[in-house]
C-alpha cells in the first residue's frame, strides 16, 4: 500500500500526540490501582466526617507546657528557617550565606547539606530528661518538612528518609522511645503540604550566578534549560524522583500513618 503525503502526515498527526500522552496515560492508569498496601488500625478514617468527631483529650487540656523540636537537616547549614527554598533565591540572605559557605547551589545542593548531617551529637533520652526537668508534659517532633524527607523509616519513601540519607538514623523512633521512657505524651508534626512547590524556586535560576542579579537573566534557551533542570536535580536529589502514584501515597496518606505509628497513648 503507497502513502501519499498527505495522507502519511495526516497518520503522524494523529500518532505522535498519543505517543507523547503515553507516559501520562500509564500514570493515570497507576493512580486507580488499589494495590497500595494496608494502613493499620487506627480511631479514624481517612474522611473529614471520621476527622470531625475528634476531641481535644483531657491530658492535652491539663498538660499546660510541651516542647516541640522543629529540628531537620535545615539546621546542618545554622542560617534559619526555610533554608532549603531561599539557597536557590539568588540574591536572597540564605543565597548569599550558601555561596559563601558551600558554593553555588547548582553544584553544592540541598541534598549535598543533607549528606552532611549526622546528628552525630543527638542525644534524645538526655534531651527529654531537660524537657521533663522544665516541666514539659509533651513533646513533639518534626517527621516531615517542605523538603519532603522522611525523618523515620517509612514505606512510602524508603530511599528518602533519614535512615538512608543524612544521619542514617531512625529519628521519630528515636524522640518517640525517649519521649514515652521519660513518661511524656508524644506525638509528630508534618509539613508536607509546601513539597509540590517548594524547590520551585531551583528550576528558575541560572547555573551560576549572574553580576547583575536576578532581573538581568538570559532569556529562556535549550543551555539555560539544561542548567535548569541541573539546578532542580541537585535541589531534590535522585531519591526524590519517586513515580507520581507514590507522591500522591505520600501526601494524602502519610499523616494518616504517622498517627497511628505515634499515637499517643490515653
Amino acid at each position: 500500500m503507497i502513502l501519499k503525503r498527505r495522507q502519511l502526515l495526516k497518520h503522524l498527526g494523529a500518532a505522535i500526540p498519543a505517543a507523547a500522552l503515553a507516559p501520562y496515560a500509564r500514570a493515570a492508569e497507576a493512580l486507580t490501582q488499589t494495590d497500595t498496601g494496608t494502613i493499620a488500625a487506627g480511631p479514624f478514617a481517612p474522611t473529614w466526617d471520621s476527622l470531625s468527631t475528634y476531641q481535644t483529650p483531657g491530658w492535652f487540656r491539663n498538660a499546660k507546657f510541651g516542647i516541640w523540636a522543629h529540628w531537620g537537616p535545615q539546621c546542618e547549614a545554622e542560617h534559619g528557617d526555610w533554608y532549603a527554598r531561599g539557597m536557590y533565591e539568588e540574591g536572597s540572605d540564605h543565597y548569599r550565606y550558601h555561596v559563601a559557605k558551600y558554593g553555588h547551589p547548582s553544584k553544592f545542593g540541598f541534598k549535598d547539606v543533607i549528606h552532611q548531617w549526622k546528628a552525630e551529637r543527638w542525644d534524645p533520652d538526655a534531651l527529654l530528661a531537660l524537657y521533663k526537668k522544665a516541666g514539659a508534659k509533651y513533646f513533639m517532633a518534626l517527621a516531615n518538612h517542605h523538603d519532603n524527607l522522611d525523618l523515620y523509616n517509612g514505606r512510602h519513601q524508603p530511599e528518602w528518609n533519614s535512615t538512608r540519607v543524612g544521619p542514617g538514623k531512625d529519628l521519630i523512633g528515636g524522640w518517640s522511645k525517649a519521649a514515652r521512657a521519660h513518661g511524656m505524651r508524644f506525638g509528630v508534626s508534618v509539613h508536607a503540604a509546601r513539597t509540590w512547590t517548594w524547590f520551585e524556586d531551583a528550576q528558575r535560576a541560572p547555573a551560576g550566578p549572574h553580576p547583575a542579579g536576578r532581573a538581568a537573566r538570559r532569556p529562556a534557551c535549550a543551555g539555560v534549560r539544561t542548567n535548569r533542570a541541573r539546578l532542580a536535580g541537585h535541589a531534590a536529589g535522585r531519591y526524590a524522583r519517586s513515580r507520581l502514584r507514590q507522591r500522591l501515597e505520600n501526601f494524602l496518606r502519610r499523616d494518616f500513618d504517622m498517627a497511628t505509628h505515634t499515637h499517643t497513648q490515653e
